[in-house]
C-alpha cells in the first residue's frame, strides 16, 4: 500500500492589520445601513460588530460591499475630485491581485497618466506580471466608481501587500475619497427624494 502525503501550502506572513479610520468606520455603517452586509454570516442578531473587521476575512467582507456600492451607484463618480484621485494612482498598485492592477490601470489610463511612469518606481514591479502594460476597452474613458473602489478600499482598509509603504499623504486622499463616496451617496439620495 502506498502513502500519498498531503503537500502543504506554504502559509503567507501574517501581519497585524491597522485599526479602522473614523471615516472608513462611518463608511462602512452607511454600507450596512444600505444593505451591503446582508449576506454576511458574521452579522448577529442585526447587529453590525467592528470587532469582525479585525481580520482579513472581515476585511474582505467590506471590500467587497465596497465594490457593489460602487457598481450601484456609478453617478457618485461625477462628484470626485480628480486632483485626489490622480495622486493615488500615480502611486501604484495597491495589490498584485489581476483585478485590482486592472482597475489601477484603467484609472490611470482615464487620466492619461504613462504605465512606465508609475510601474518604473513601484516597488512591486519585481512581483508583478503587469508592469508597463496598459489596458484597452472598456472602462478606459469613463471614471468607473467601481474601479476607484478596488482602489481605495484596499488602501484603507490596510489590504496592501507589507512591503508597500504607503505614505500618510496617501492615506489623508483616501480618507477623503471615502468620505467623498460617501457624502456623494447622500447627495445622490437627496437629489432623487427632490425629484420624484
Amino acid at each position: 500500500m502506498k502513502k500519498t502525503m498531503k503537500v502543504r501550502r506554504k502559509r503567507e506572513k501574517v501581519r497585524a492589520l491597522k485599526g479602522l479610520s473614523q471615516l472608513t468606520e462611518t463608511f462602512i455603517r452607511h454600507l450596512y445601513a444600505k444593505g451591503y452586509f446582508k449576506e454576511a454570516s458574521f452579522v448577529e442578531d442585526n447587529k453590525l460588530d467592528f470587532g469582525y473587521f479585525e481580520n482579513s476575512y472581515g476585511r474582505d467582507f467590506i471590500k467587497f460591499a465596497a465594490y457593489n456600492f460602487g457598481k450601484d451607484h456609478q453617478d457618485i463618480a461625477k462628484w470626485l475630485p480628480g486632483s485626489h484621485l490622480k495622486k493615488v494612482v500615480l502611486y501604484g498598485c495597491a495589490s498584485l491581485d489581476k483585478n485590482n492592477v486592472f482597475a489601477a490601470k484603467r484609472l490611470r489610463k482615464f487620466f492619461k497618466i504613462q504605465e512606465n511612469t508609475v510601474c518604473s518606481r513601484c516597488m512591486l514591479k519585481d512581483s508583478c506580471g503587469y508592469a508597463n502594460k496598459s489596458v484597452w476597452g472598456i472602462g478606459t474613458n469613463n471614471l468607473l466608481l467601481v474601479d476607484v473602489m478596488k482602489v481605495i478600499t484596499l488602501y484603507a482598509l490596510d489590504l496592501v501587500p507589507a512591503k508597500l509603504t504607503v505614505p500618510d499623504e496617501i492615506i489623508d486622499t483616501i480618507a477623503r475619497k471615502t468620505s467623498i463616496a460617501f457624502s456623494g451617496d447622500m447627495k445622490v439620495v437627496l437629489y432623487r427624494e427632490a425629484h420624484v
